[in-house]
């Protein structure tokens, strides 16, 4: 099953763990389980304007939670790790790409 490659970006990972690997060019994204590496890269060649030399995914657990007796699933989402190519960046704050 093909995505459309615009607007499969859920959200962008913000821990202490992500920031610090920005050092190393690797930025940490949210996608839907179903979106696949190659439609992953595409994407965020697309929406950042950047190039992608490598992208790592890891499927996240569902978590079961219960909201005033009610019991439900959250989504599962697939982490992506992409290192983007040495000399580009992505600026968290406004998603706009900035060349060193």
């Amino acid at each position: 099953m093909l995505i459309a490659v615009n607007n499969i970006i859920v959200k962008q990972v913000n821990t202490e763990k992500a920031y610090k690997l920005q050092e190393s060019n690797v930025y940490v994204f949210l996608f839907p389980k179903s979106a696949r590496k190659d439609e992953i890269k595409k994407a965020v060649e697309k929406q950042y304007a950047v190039k992608v030399d490598e992208v790592r995914t890891v499927v996240l657990p569902r978590k079961e939670k219960n909201f005033r007796g009610v019991s439900g699933v959250l989504t599962q989402y697939k982490k992506a790790y992409i290192k983007v190519a040495k000399g580009m960046r992505i600026n968290i704050d406004d998603n706009s790409v900035n060349k060193e």
